[in-house]
């Protein structure tokens, strides 16, 4: 029997076994795959997430004047590099984790760049995607799931992903200002607050109410990414004039208005509920 749970620490919490590590799990399977949770190495030499926005930016500054006649050029080969860069990604990840000797973190790493899956589909998301896992995910895995949701969220992968980068509290002080001056309005979009609540804590059927999405989404208008070529920082930025002004209220529970440490501290109290330990388990 100590054997069976041996096989099942090494395969399937692992990545496979390699020939010794059967044997090595065989006294103590629980106790070998402890000595696993070591964050994964992955390859600091590759672009961030920073160094891709600004990669795609002058992508689209070369696309626009090749439309406007001002520069000719080939769109394909100006993707090239974005695409490279999305292949030095995938193979870095598949290659450390075949060759790792803690293939359960890779594999735990694996299930929750899954649960917090973002499209690599088009655009900028193909080479902003894996950055994703690499920044977020991979550093925050073996410490509490408060602090790896919420650099998930704030992660400009998942912002610009879900559109939470433009959305914009309908009373807030840049809505009104645009309105003032009898200029359209983008609006609040609920998509991110949505799938924190559907996907990435409470699950469908975890008691939330439509109400939830609304509050939550309202506590996290503007939570946006710094543009390139803009003096804005990098990465992550909290546009105060966008936000919501007010006190949210979610899960019956009252949320003062304290900027961007409001959505904070909601996914904070998300992280810890018994419905999102039951559904991320």
């Amino acid at each position: 029997m100590t054997n069976h749970l041996g096989v099942i620490a090494t395969n399937r919490f692992g990545m496979g076994a390699r020939d010794h590590e059967i044997k090595e799990a065989h006294s103590d399977p629980q106790g070998w795959l402890s000595t696993h949770l070591i964050s994964p190495a992955l390859d600091n030499s590759l672009p961030d997430s920073w160094a891709v926005m600004n990669q795609y930016a002058e992508f689209r500054a070369i696309k626009n004047a090749e439309k406007s006649g001002q520069k000719p050029g080939n769109q394909n080969a100006m993707m090239e590099p974005l695409r490279r860069t999305y292949f030095q990604f995938c193979s870095d990840t598949l290659t450390r984790s075949i060759s790792s000797e803690h293939s359960f973190s890779w594999r735990l790493l694996d299930f929750f760049s899954n649960h917090f899956s973002v499209s690599a589909q088009g655009g900028l998301m193909t080479p902003l995607a894996p950055t994703l896992e690499r920044e977020a995910i991979a550093p925050n895995l073996f410490g509490s799931f408060a602090d790896l949701l919420i650099a998930v969220e704030k992660h400009p992968a998942m912002l610009v992903y879900l559109d939470n980068e433009k959305s914009i509290g309908p009373e807030s002080r840049q809505a009104n200002h645009l309105k003032k001056n009898s200029k359209k309005v983008r609006g609040m979009n609920e998509n991110l607050a949505r799938e924190i609540l559907e996907l990435h804590t409470m699950g469908v059927n975890g008691g939330y109410q439509l109400e939830d999405i609304q509050e939550l989404a309202k506590a996290i208008t503007e939570w946006s990414v710094a543009r390139p070529g803009k003096k804005e920082g990098h990465g992550f930025l909290f546009r105060e004039r966008a936000h919501q002004p007010g006190q949210r209220t979610v899960l019956r529970k009252k949320y003062p208005d304290t900027g961007e440490n409001q959505g904070e501290a909601i996914l904070r109290d998300l992280a810890v509920q018994p419905a999102t330990a039951r559904y991320v388990s």
